[in-house]
């Protein structure tokens, strides 16, 4: 992007605007390039204007910068970071509680007000480090449950830079996938209905979810889990029945506590990663005939 570009976002964007920004401070892994320009918006109006630049240059977004590799080097165009999107009100009703969030919005956030006040949900999200955007696009969950079963409406900026409001039903969602991946959308905004249920149900299930994730790794970046699992068996067993606990290249290593998280020891690259990536697919498939498919969403310096 031109200079002319960056002074039109100074002026048009309500929010933050830097150029040359180091984007591994903005994921977990704590991987990637330099951003040419990166963008923190404040209000919806500002994610119109970014929409209107998609004709001429690449926009990209990051939610909490989980499940996400960015290439190293120079990433053109501009990036978007949605931590000031952060809106966040609440109807109560007798049995349950329509909850209207921005997309910068913590996962954790929401996970924490079913706990206080009782309505149930997200217990399958707690240790989730993302954003509901990025939960959304990703349609988050485990054992069985996702952030669409709470899903009523998500409000949009389509590819004609126009705000619309969906219904769950108007977009279609799968095991880690939702449509979102595939249009040219920006996420805005979406309501969810949590409903209410005894506070030591709810305590109980995160405890149940958190005992789950107590076998991942602590103390180390990294994206969360790399590969989706296959159906039928766990991309982690499958990587661990292989050998691939504690395989390593230049700063990124295989995770001995959970085979399907790499991490970075501190000073891995983006390149470190992918290649990383790559040697555990390539060892999976020769010995199991699987070829795993990537959970994390990458960032490409060439798109």
């Amino acid at each position: 992007m031109n200079q002319r570009g960056v002074t039109f976002l100074e002026k048009e964007v309500a929010g933050q605007v830097k150029s040359s920004f180091p984007l591994s401070s903005l994921t977990t892994l704590g991987v990637g390039g330099i951003a040419e320009v990166c963008v923190w918006p404040s209000c919806v109006r500002d994610l119109v204007t970014l929409s209107s630049l998609k004709e001429e240059s690449p926009v990209r977004i990051i939610g909490g910068g989980s499940n996400l590799i960015i290439h190293d080097g120079i990433i053109g165009g501009v990036v978007v970071c949605t931590k000031y999107l952060s809106s966040f009100s609440v109807i109560r009703e007798t049995d349950k509680a329509l909850i209207t969030v921005e997309a910068g919005v913590p996962l954790a956030q929401l996970v924490n007000f079913g706990l206080k006040y009782g309505f149930a949900g997200l217990e399958f999200a707690v240790g989730i480090p993302g954003t509901l955007g990025g939960a959304l696009i990703g349609n988050a969950g485990a054992q069985g449950e996702a952030i669409s079963d709470l899903l009523q409406w998500v409000e949009v900026v389509d590819e004609h830079h126009q705000i619309r409001r969906l219904d769950k039903n108007d977009i279609s969602w799968g095991y880690r996938y939702s449509q979102f991946k595939e249009l040219h959308y920006t996420i805005a905004s979406c309501c969810l209905i949590m409903e209410a249920v005894p506070l030591t149900i709810i305590r109980a299930r995160t405890d149940e979810f958190l005992k789950m994730r107590s076998a991942q790794p602590h103390g180390y970046k990294s994206a969360g889990c790399i590969f989706k699992n296959p159906e039928g068996t766990s991309a982690g067993k499958l990587l661990d029945q292989c050998g691939c606990k504690g395989l390593k290249v230049g700063g990124a290593v295989v995770s001995e506590a959970h085979a399907n998280f790499i991490l970075n020891t501190g000073d891995a690259t983006a390149t470190d990663v992918l290649a990383l990536i790559e040697k555990c697919r390539k060892i999976v498939f020769e010995e199991t005939g699987y070829l795993l498919e990537l959970e994390v969403q990458l960032f490409s310096s060439l798109e």
